[in-house]
């Protein structure tokens, strides 16, 4: 058995592993680097991944909110995200919006994202409202070529379905090569 415990170190004060062992770590001291050591205290430093190389994470949480019925794609208050300086790349979206249905059963109920005001083609996920029950909905969707200042943002379209209240919703954004 062996524990496996990664975190941020500085990597001028972690010191060597064992004889045969190895750290494996994101360095601190080196831009955040994922970094694994030897027990002769050599490192290797991996740019694939580690929070200074092209691995980047982020998210947008709201706890409220409400949309009024309408059969047009809105936008989810406060559900977006501008790509930050020195972030441009591919990223795996994830959203999900937790709501309270009130209104009509059995009506379309869908999520779906936006680029900079334009909808995402085949970013949609649908799902049949239910009334008096809380309901989530969720998306994963690929994006490639995001640029500094691009905005991201979470539409619905609840096809005339009254959502009275908005429980939380989470963007989460998580940049690959």
């Amino acid at each position: 058995m062996a524990k496996i415990d990664i975190k941020i170190e500085d990597g001028s004060v972690l010191g060597n592993p064992a004889t045969d062992n190895y750290f494996v770590f994101f360095d601190s001291d080196n831009s955040d680097l994922l970094t694994t050591r030897d027990s002769a205290g050599t490192d290797t430093t991996y740019t694939g991944g580690g929070g200074g190389g092209n691995y980047f994470k982020d998210e947008v949480l709201i706890t409220s909110g409400s949309i009024s019925a309408s059969a047009s794609d809105q936008v989810v208050p406060n559900l977006d995200y501008t790509i930050l300086s020195g972030k441009a790349g591919n990223y795996i979206v994830y959203a999900v919006l937790s709501v309270d249905i009130a209104g009509t059963d059995m009506k379309p109920f869908s999520i779906m994202l936006y680029k900079n005001t334009v909808k995402e083609t085949n970013s949609v996920t649908m799902d049949f409202a239910k009334k008096n029950e809380n309901q989530s909905i969720q998306l994963t969707f690929a994006m490639d070529g995001l640029l500094v200042g691009d905005v991201i943002e979470v539409f619905i379209n609840n096809d005339d379905v009254d959502v009275d209240t908005i429980i939380t919703g989470r963007l989460l954004l998580q940049k690959f090569e």
